[in-house]
Parts: C-alpha cells; sequence; structure tokens
C-alpha cells in the first residue's frame, strides 16, 4: 500500500456533492412548478365559478328589479279607485282617493319610487306624488304646480300605447328643464294606459323608478366577490362600469368613447361575434345577454313596448390581469424555491462539511492502517528471518550439538566397559552422573527441536483421521504401554479433521506420553479418548487416571520449562505440552483441562471445523 495515496477520491466527491445538491434543488423546483401549475389552474376553475355566480347574480338584480316595478304598475293600475276616477274625473273626492292612494304607495316604497303621476293624452299632469327631499317621505304636489309632459320622451313614445298596454323607457339619468339631475339619479320610467275616462280621454299612469337602487345592489355583489361585475347597455356602454367615470357615456359628452368598444375592443368583438370567444386563452371572460323585454314578456304580459331590449352583465379579466396574477403565483412559489434552495444548500454544507470531516478522519484512519501494516510487514520479514534462523538454530541442535554427546556418551561408556574393575564405587558413580547428564542434555535438545518445529507455522492443511494418528501413536509406545500394562480405550468414533498431520500427531503423542507418565502407583494405567461434535468445532478429550494435577498450578504446566514433579521420580524436560499448547494455537483451537490429585487429569482439546479439502496427504511419510 501507498502510505500518500488517498482513499478517497476527493475530486470525485465534491461532484458526488454538487449532483446530491443540484438533484434535491431540481426536484423541489420540480415540486414548486406542479404546484403552480395546481394553483393557475385552481385559480382559473374557481375564478370561473365566481364569474358564473357573479354574472348570474346580477341578472337577478337586473331581472328582479324591473319584474317587481312591472308588477307594481299593474297593481296600481288595478286599484278601484282609479276605476272611480276613470268614470268621473270631475269628482273631487274620487281625484282625491287616487292622490291618497299614490301618496300611501310612494310614502310605503321611497326608496325604489322617486314619483307616480296621471297624465291625460295631452301630457298634462292631472295628479303628481313626489318622493320628498330628504328622500324619506313623499309629497302631493299642488295643482298649480303641475307642469305638463308632452315634449317628454317617455310620453311621446307611449302616447300610441293601447289600453292595459306598458311601455319601458330607457333606464338613464334623470333630466329636469333639459339638464341631467346633480347628483345623479339613474331613473326608468314604466308608463300604462289606464283606459279612457268617461269624456273619451286616453289616461295614463307613469312611475318613475329610482335606478340608483339597482347600482347600490350591483356595486355591493361586485365588493363582495374577487371578480369584477360590469352592466353595460346594447350599444356597449357602461351603467356599471370599471370605474364610475366610465359611466352613462351616451348621455355625459366628455364620456362618449368611454365605452367597450374603445377601451375593451377585443372584449366588445367577443360579445358582437361568438366565433371570435376564446381567441386569448389567458383572457377570461363570462357574461349574459339579458334580454329585459322578453324576460317581462315571459313573466308578466305580452302588452309591452320597451326603448331598449338587452342589458349585457359581464365578468372579464384580460389577458394581462390574468398573466399578473399568474406572476404573482409564480413569485411566491419562486421565493418559495428559493428559500428551500438556501435551506437545502445549508443543510448540503453542513453534510458536506461532516462527511468531509468522516473521509480525513478514515483517510487518517487508512494512513495509519496502511503504516501499521507497512511495519508489521517489515516485522514479518524480521519474524520471517528470525524463524529462519530458529530453524539453523534447530538443525544445528539435533545434528551439530548431538554429535558432541553421542562422542561423549560412547567414550563414557566404552570407559566402563574397559575399565570397570578397576574402578571403585566413587568412580563408577561419577559415570553415571556423567551417563545420565548426556541423556538428559540430548532429551532437552530434542524436545526442544520438536517446541521449535511447533512454533514454525504449520504446513497446509489437509483431512486428517485421528483414529488412524492414535493408531499409529499405539504402534510407537507399543513397548511402554506393554511396560506400563496400560489399557487405551475409545469412547466414541474420532472424526476427520482438517490440519497439519505431522503436528496433530506430535500433540497427541504427548498427551498419551504425558498420561503413561504420570500413573499411579500400584495402579493399572487406563486412558480414555472421545470426540464430541459441535455447531462450528471438534472437541476431543484425553482422560487418564494418574496422579492428576493441582487446581492452582494447572494453568503453569502449559509453561515451557514447567516441571510440577521432581525429575528423578517423573523424567522430563517440561516442554511437552507447551509444544501442545503451540500446535493447538496453530491450529485456532484451544487446549484446557479438567483434573483433580489423585483422580486423574483430562485433557479437552477443540478444533474449529474448515471447509474440508479434496488434497489429502498422508503426513507421516514427509
Amino acid at each position: 500500500m501507498d502510505a500518500k495515496q488517498s482513499l478517497f477520491n476527493y475530486k470525485l466527491w465534491f461532484l458526488k456533492i454538487i449532483a446530491i445538491w443540484l438533484i434535491l434543488l431540481a426536484f423541489v423546483g420540480t415540486v414548486e412548478y406542479l404546484l403552480y401549475s395546481s394553483e393557475v389552474k385552481t385559480f382559473r376553475i374557481k375564478t370561473i365559478g365566481e364569474q358564473h355566480q357573479a354574472v348570474k347574480s346580477g341578472r337577478d338584480i337586473l331581472v328582479g328589479h324591473f319584474s317587481s316595478s312591472l308588477d307594481d304598475v299593474r297593481y296600481l293600475a288595478k286599484l278601484s279607485s282609479i276605476k272611480d276616477f276613470l268614470a268621473n274625473p270631475e269628482q273631487r273626492e274620487t281625484k282625491a282617493q287616487v292622490t291618497s292612494d299614490l301618496y300611501q304607495f310612494i310614502a310605503t316604497k321611497y326608496r325604489i319610487y322617486m314619483q307616480a303621476r296621471i297624465l291625460n293624452e295631452n301630457g298634462q299632469e292631472l295628479i303628481r306624488i313626489d318622493k320628498s327631499d330628504d328622500n324619506e317621505h313623499a309629497s302631493i304636489i299642488s295643482a298649480d304646480q303641475l307642469q305638463n309632459k308632452a315634449h317628454r320622451d317617455y310620453f311621446v313614445d307611449s302616447a300610441s300605447l293601447v289600453p292595459g298596454e306598458i311601455y319601458i323607457s330607457r333606464f338613464d339619468l334623470n333630466i329636469e328643464h333639459h339638464k341631467i339631475v346633480r347628483p345623479f339619479q339613474p331613473t326608468y320610467r314604466f308608463v300604462i294606459n289606464l283606459g279612457l275616462d268617461v269624456h273619451g280621454h286616453k289616461v295614463f299612469l307613469i312611475l318613475n323608478c329610482d335606478g340608483s337602487n339597482i347600482l347600490t345592489q350591483l356595486r355591493k355583489l361586485s365588493a363582495s366577490t374577487d371578480v369584477p361585475l360590469w352592466v353595460a347597455n346594447s350599444a356597449g356602454y357602461f351603467i356599471k362600469g370599471p370605474r364610475e367615470e366610465d359611466e352613462w357615456g351616451w348621455q355625459i359628452a366628455e364620456r362618449a368613447k368611454q365605452n367597450l368598444a374603445t377601451l375593451y375592443p377585443s372584449l366588445w368583438e367577443q360579445l358582437c361575434d361568438a366565433n371570435t370567444r376564446n381567441a386569448q386563452p389567458l383572457e377570461m371572460l363570462t357574461f349574459e345577454e339579458v334580454n329585459i323585454k322578453k324576460r317581462l314578456i315571459e313573466l308578466c304580459t305580452r302588452h309591452l313596448k320597451s326603448d331598449f331590449n338587452r342589458f349585457y352583465v359581464i365578468s372579464y379579466l384580460s389577458a394581462q390581469q390574468v398573466q399578473a396574477n399568474n406572476q404573482q403565483i409564480f413569485n411566491h412559489l419562486f421565493y418559495q424555491w428559493l428559500l428551500g434552495g438556501a435551506f437545502i444548500t445549508v443543510v448540503m454544507v453542513g453534510f458536506a462539511w461532516l462527511d468531509y470531516k468522516r473521509c480525513k478522519k478514515i483517510d487518517q484512519q487508512y494512513f495509519a492502517i496502511v503504516h501499521l501494516q507497512q511495519k508489521q510487514q517489515s516485522t514479518m520479514v524480521a519474524l520471517e528471518k528470525s524463524n529462519r534462523s530458529l530453524e539453523q538454530f534447530a538443525y544445528i541442535a539435533s545434528h551439530d550439538l548431538q554429535e558432541p554427546l553421542r562422542v561423549i556418551a560412547s567414550y563414557v561408556d566404552l570407559f566402563t566397559k574397559r575399565y570397570q574393575e578397576q574402578l571403585d564405587d566413587k568412580a563408577q558413580q561419577y559415570l553415571f552422573y556423567i551417563s545420565d547428564a548426556t541423556a538428559r542434555m540430548r532429551n532437552l535438545i530434542f524436545d526442544l527441536l520438536h517446541y521449535s518445529r511447533a512454533q514454525a507455522k504449520p504446513r497446509e492443511f489437509h483431512e486428517v483421521a485421528l483414529k488412524q494418528v492414535f493408531e499409529k501413536i499405539s504402534a510407537d509406545l507399543s513397548e511402554r504401554i506393554a511396560e506400563k500394562n496400560a489399557q487405551i480405550d475409545y469412547a466414541s468414533p474420532l472424526p476427520t479433521v482438517l490440519g497439519d498431520q505431522r503436528q496433530l500427531y506430535q500433540l497427541f503423542l504427548n498427551l498419551l506420553t504425558n498420561a503413561l507418565k504420570f500413573t499411579q502407583p500400584e495402579q493399572t494405567a487406563t486412558i480414555t479418548i472421545s470426540a464430541a461434535e459441535q455447531e462450528q468445532n471438534w472437541q476431543i478429550q484425553v482422560k487418564d487416571n494418574g496422579i492428576g494435577i493441582a487446581k492452582e498450578h494447572q494453568q503453569e504446566i502449559f509453561d515451557i520449562f514447567r516441571k510440577l514433579n521432581q525429575s528423578d521420580q517423573y523424567p522430563g524436560t517440561g516442554i511437552g505440552l507447551a509444544i501442545c499448547k503451540t500446535i493447538v494455537e496453530n491450529h485456532h483451537g484451544k487446549i484446557e483441562l479438567d483434573s483433580e490429585p489423585d483422580k486423574g487429569t483430562t485433557f479437552i482439546i477443540t478444533l474449529p471445523k474448515h471447509q474440508i479439502s479434496d488434497d489429502t496427504d498422508d503426513g507421516f511419510n514427509s
């Protein structure tokens, strides 16, 4: 590993962070766009619904007022006092009764009607009741103040009415003495031919209606909704318009151009020509053409004449207004997107910083591991060199060091045989000590050789049948087994394990040798070998009935050169169990014991299961 090379590609990491940030921004932007589309659609649907409702309500206000006034005119025409008046117009009591009835009517409905008058066929007022100046009462006009209305348009247009026929004048501003009354008094008049009096002259009832009440209700309706509401006559002039300055343009000279055709040419074109409607997809137009004459004919009577037939009740949003509203929605959601983007950016910066610190920490750990691995590699090289030195030492110990011992032993043996009779007991005892020490030295070197081999890395593991291992050990120890009159029992079948067969042979050879060595006097040695299969391991037990080991010494016996007994009673080097522990650890297992003094010892070897290799090797011949 190169300690200078980072574990992370920080350029790629940075690009990933940027990509995630852009994806999140795009996701939030997509959500905001979908919300924008939904809100625009919702606004359009809601506005169209409000437009339809406003237009319908505006139509009902217009039709309701005109139909109500028509009912009132017909009601007055059927009064008995009026019939009596037609029969005897000269009788003062009859005229007074008509005057009283009309006064009572105007006084009751002074908010709707401004005047009620009866005229003869020459246009001369016979009776007139006016709404008072305070607009709260009615007043009877005296005979000397009665006027002739023969020159007024509404009388001229209604002069040809037949008995029972009704005429409706234009909805316009009230004009007195050829001037528009200020403040404006929007007015429309109902005229009915009451019939002929006793002299054969026509008599007319005229009801002046206060149109400002209609405009008041239309303005209240417009103020209560979020959509505009206009009312225009058939010529396109506003009666109730977008501004008060645009209204009554056909009567007020300076407002002559304040009509639909001038101010809203595309709207006027759509009202006049159905083929041009919806030409502008952003425009929102809802209108209804209200034919007052037709409606009143349907509701009341066919005997009706009128100077006007149609009103347009309009709710209209231009493309610019719709675009402005859509822009407002867009701006609102765009600011939301900016806030969301700022939040995402802050979160991503925080996340990137934390992740960068994490990566740097991992890099530092990685460099430390690489450094440690390099150090371990150097240590392994040194250990391998040391192992090779140990192997060379083992070779020297097994060959070069044993050679002088063999020479000493040979010459001691030769000297003893040749000069035994010439030596006294003391000299012979000295020669015995030399021979015994030489043998113990040779055994010590031999055990050290085995320990050094056990410390070396084991060979490749192969399948090893433990039954064959114990059969070979029994054959190699047959003389000692016979000498001890020992008995070896197998309490269960022995498994096949994976390992180094040479080392496993050495392991169990040492255990059986110990079991034969540490027998109790005057007791037949019995060694029981058993095996048990566990989930991940094999457990092999070697049990004897020897002298046992005290609990406080049970962990010490695995230390090298550790002997618990006198050498003259139980000879040995104290290396055998250390070799056993090393071999078990080489096989990734563990060795334990269970023992009590004078009750024997049980060695428990646990070896892990491994994947069995097809490559088997008879390690005894290698």
